[in-house]
């Protein structure tokens, strides 16, 4: 290979011609196996290739199906909270601030950091 280094190159080299000679010693190539029933008893729980195929189209139609359940799900739940108005009971806000709280405690102590009030 004949080549030229670049002229933004470490200095000693910029612009420089130099010859490479490269010999191959191997050359592999990966040999995919064969998608039929053997591929399909080695890989599943399946006889036949057809059988794994139909699985895993009924797996992906069985998980879009279920995104789409979710995103619809998701959409009506934001929808209602943002026409929800309501007050929440201070002894709630007062629960959910000291567990809160609690849990920061625990943090701190289990990093060996004292908490002082």
């Amino acid at each position: 290979l004949d080549i030229t280094f670049p002229e933004d190159y470490h200095k000693d080299l910029a612009g420089k011609k130099v010859v490479f000679h490269v010999k191959a010693k191997e050359i592999k190539c990966k040999e995919l196996p064969k998608l039929d029933d053997d591929f399909a008893k080695d890989v599943s729980e399946y006889d036949t290739l057809k059988e794994l195929k139909d699985s895993i189209k009924r797996e992906i139609t069985e998980q879009r199906e279920q995104s789409a359940k979710y995103a619809v799900e998701n959409e009506l739940m934001e929808k209602v909270a943002a026409n929800i108005e309501c007050d929440i009971p201070d002894a709630l806000i007062d629960e959910q601030c000291a567990r809160f709280l609690e849990e920061f405690k625990q943090r701190l102590q289990s990093q060996g950091i004292p908490y002082d009030q």
